[in-house]
């Protein structure tokens, strides 16, 4: 697809959703909400939300581990830089940029470290749906219609998406159980494309094998999984507190079905999350905990700041200190896993 189509339809996307958003805006509303919010709630949200990334980078080293010892700056430098680029250009961006800059600072596969993103995309998938299920019967929505229906899809949505993640997963830890196998099946693509790329692929596909090597660490895993409940715990505390800032009445054992909401959000490829993000946090303050849509737009705004403008602005520091230039990101794409200096001086 030409980038530019590309880029209008995300623009589009995101034109669309924060429409959506705003149907109902009143903006002087959403003004006196913000100004009346409790401010030092939201200053603890981004306190907590800043030590969610020190947990994900802790959990990530963890993924690393079949591959070496990666250093905790380094993995910080890359994580911080990742979100950022996915915060910046459309995408997910990101989730090469952090496999990218870590293999090139630590001397590793790029592709086995892409692998690791890839797995900890699919525990965050599990994580977050399968607390989200556990925790349904303690949650306590406003009886409606429409709220009983937006559970339902969620519900669905949910289970669909767990089950798929964990059929991933199984496929991811088969190929690590052979890493070689696997690259001389890519290898026999060479019937069908040029030797060299089908050479350039086979290794690629080995590395990614190899870098899948933590789903058969059995000690590892556990850790993993506890890191895993820390950070999405770290994360619900953050939506609660930003939600209870604006007044809105909800459990805390109701978090989980926000993050869900979010999480499917935050699947359309806009900088950030932009639109998906605003939209599924006020369709799940106002449908399913009778928020006003002042409070709802007033706190998703705020909350999707703390989420990522902090971590943005450190993450564009650290491009400008490694030398990555933007205009080098925007043609970054999933293939860059099997280069070097693909956005350098």
């Amino acid at each position: 697809m030409p980038r530019f189509l590309y880029y209008l339809i995300v623009v589009g996307l995101a034109a669309g959703f924060m429409a959506f958003f705003l149907r109902n805006a009143q903006l002087d509303r959403v003004a006196d909400a913000v100004a009346t919010a409790r401010w030092e709630l939201v200053v603890v949200a981004l306190v907590v939300t800043i030590v969610s990334y020190v947990f994900r980078v802790i959990r990530w080293r963890y993924l690393l581990r079949p591959l070496g010892h990666v250093r905790f700056s380094t993995a910080f430098r890359s994580t911080v830089m990742g979100f950022a680029a996915t915060s910046l250009v459309p995408g997910r961006i990101g989730e090469v940029v952090r496999p990218y800059v870590l293999a090139r600072k630590e001397d590793l596969s790029a592709s086995a470290a892409f692998a690791t993103i890839v797995v900890e995309r699919l525990l965050d998938m599990c994580s977050v749906m399968l607390i989200f299920l556990l925790t349904r019967g303690f949650d306590s929505p406003i009886p409606s219609e429409a709220s009983a229906s937006v559970l339902r899809a969620l519900e669905w949505a949910a289970g669909s998406v767990l089950v798929i993640a964990l059929s991933l997963l199984w496929l991811a830890s088969v190929a690590a159980l052979k890493p070689a196998s696997v690259e001389l099946y890519v290898s026999k693509l060479r019937r069908l494309i040029s030797s060299r790329l089908a050479d350039g692929l086979a290794r690629m596909s080995k590395g990614f094998a190899e870098g899948c090597g933590i789903l058969h660490e059995r000690r590892y895993l556990i850790v993993v999984a506890v890191w895993s409940l820390l950070l999405w715990g770290s994360l619900g505390a953050s939506v609660w507190l930003v939600t209870v800032a604006f007044g809105i009445s909800m459990p805390g054992t109701s978090v989980a079905t926000l993050l869900a909401l979010v999480s499917f959000g935050v699947v359309v490829p806009t900088p950030g999350g932009v639109g998906g993000y605003h939209a599924a946090y006020q369709l799940g303050a106002t449908v399913l905990y009778g928020a006003s849509e002042a409070a709802a737009i007033g706190a998703a705004f705020v909350l999707h700041g703390v989420t990522f403008l902090p971590i943005t602005i450190l993450g564009v520091f650290f491009m400008m200190q490694e030398g990555i230039r933007f205009n080098r990101l925007q043609s970054l794409d999933s293939s860059s896993v099997g280069e070097t200096n693909t956005f350098a001086k």
